[in-house]
Formats: C-alpha cells, sequence, structure tokens
C-alpha cells in the first residue's frame, strides 16, 4: 500500500476534523508546483447520499457518521465512496468507517452511497 493509501487509510479512524486537515492537506501540496497559488473556499453541506456530484475544483470530501439512534455495527463500514472522471463509470475508491477526509480532483464526479439506516453528513471545502 502507498503512502496516500495508508494515511487515508487511518484517517478514517480519525474523528478530529482540523487533525484530518494536517495530515491530508500535505499530500496535496506535495503534487503542486512552487509557484502554485490555491486557498481553500467556504465549506458547503447539504450533500445528499446516493446522488452524484462533479467537483467543479480540486475539493476534501468529508463524510462523517451521525447516530439517529438506529442500531449499526461498529465493524462494518458507514458509507462506500466512489469516482470516477465519468457519472457512468463510476469506481469504488474508500469504505467509511466513522469519518473520513478525502481528496477529489477537479471534473471528477463522486458519490456517497450509505451503507446504515442512520445519517451521514457530508461536506466539500473547495481548493482553489
Amino acid at each position: 500500500m502507498n503512502i496516500h493509501g495508508l494515511i487515508i487509510n487511518r484517517l478514517s479512524y480519525i474523528r478530529n476534523v482540523g487533525l484530518i486537515l494536517v495530515l491530508v492537506i500535505p499530500l496535496f501540496v506535495m503534487n503542486c508546483k512552487k509557484d502554485d497559488d490555491f486557498q481553500f473556499g467556504y465549506m458547503q453541506d447539504g450533500f445528499l447520499p446516493d446522488s452524484i456530484y462533479n467537483a467543479t475544483t480540486d475539493g476534501l470530501l468529508y463524510i462523517e457518521f451521525v447516530n439517529s439512534g438506529k442500531w449499526f455495527n461498529l465493524d462494518d463500514p458507514i458509507a462506500e465512496v466512489f469516482c470516477s472522471t465519468n457519472p457512468d463509470s463510476l469506481k469504488s475508491i474508500a469504505f467509511v468507517y466513522m469519518s473520513s477526509t478525502l481528496p477529489i480532483r477537479k471534473n471528477n464526479y463522486w458519490m456517497v452511497d450509505n451503507l446504515t439506516f442512520n445519517d451521514l453528513k457530508i461536506t466539500w471545502t473547495p481548493i482553489d
């Protein structure tokens, strides 16, 4: 497993968003050129599971489990994330357990499949 996959895998167990951003941002920065200028936009929410979205910018997709009082097994993933450049051929890229932050490239399509009967908080933070 490469370092990117290892870090993303470990992030699914961390609930502190600040710590997640501290660990994920360096992965994004390593791919930037010296003169690249980027900034984070405002976090957007209101995204629904099982809906396909188009990333108009590079960004960070954050998924968090929200317990609505229904039973679930902590050993099972709460969501599966799909991504592709083509909305008709989305491929699984990650399973999420309690929460996770995933980098998504501009012009990719993404979807979060809810695997529980509980609610999910799905947010998007653009990187311009």
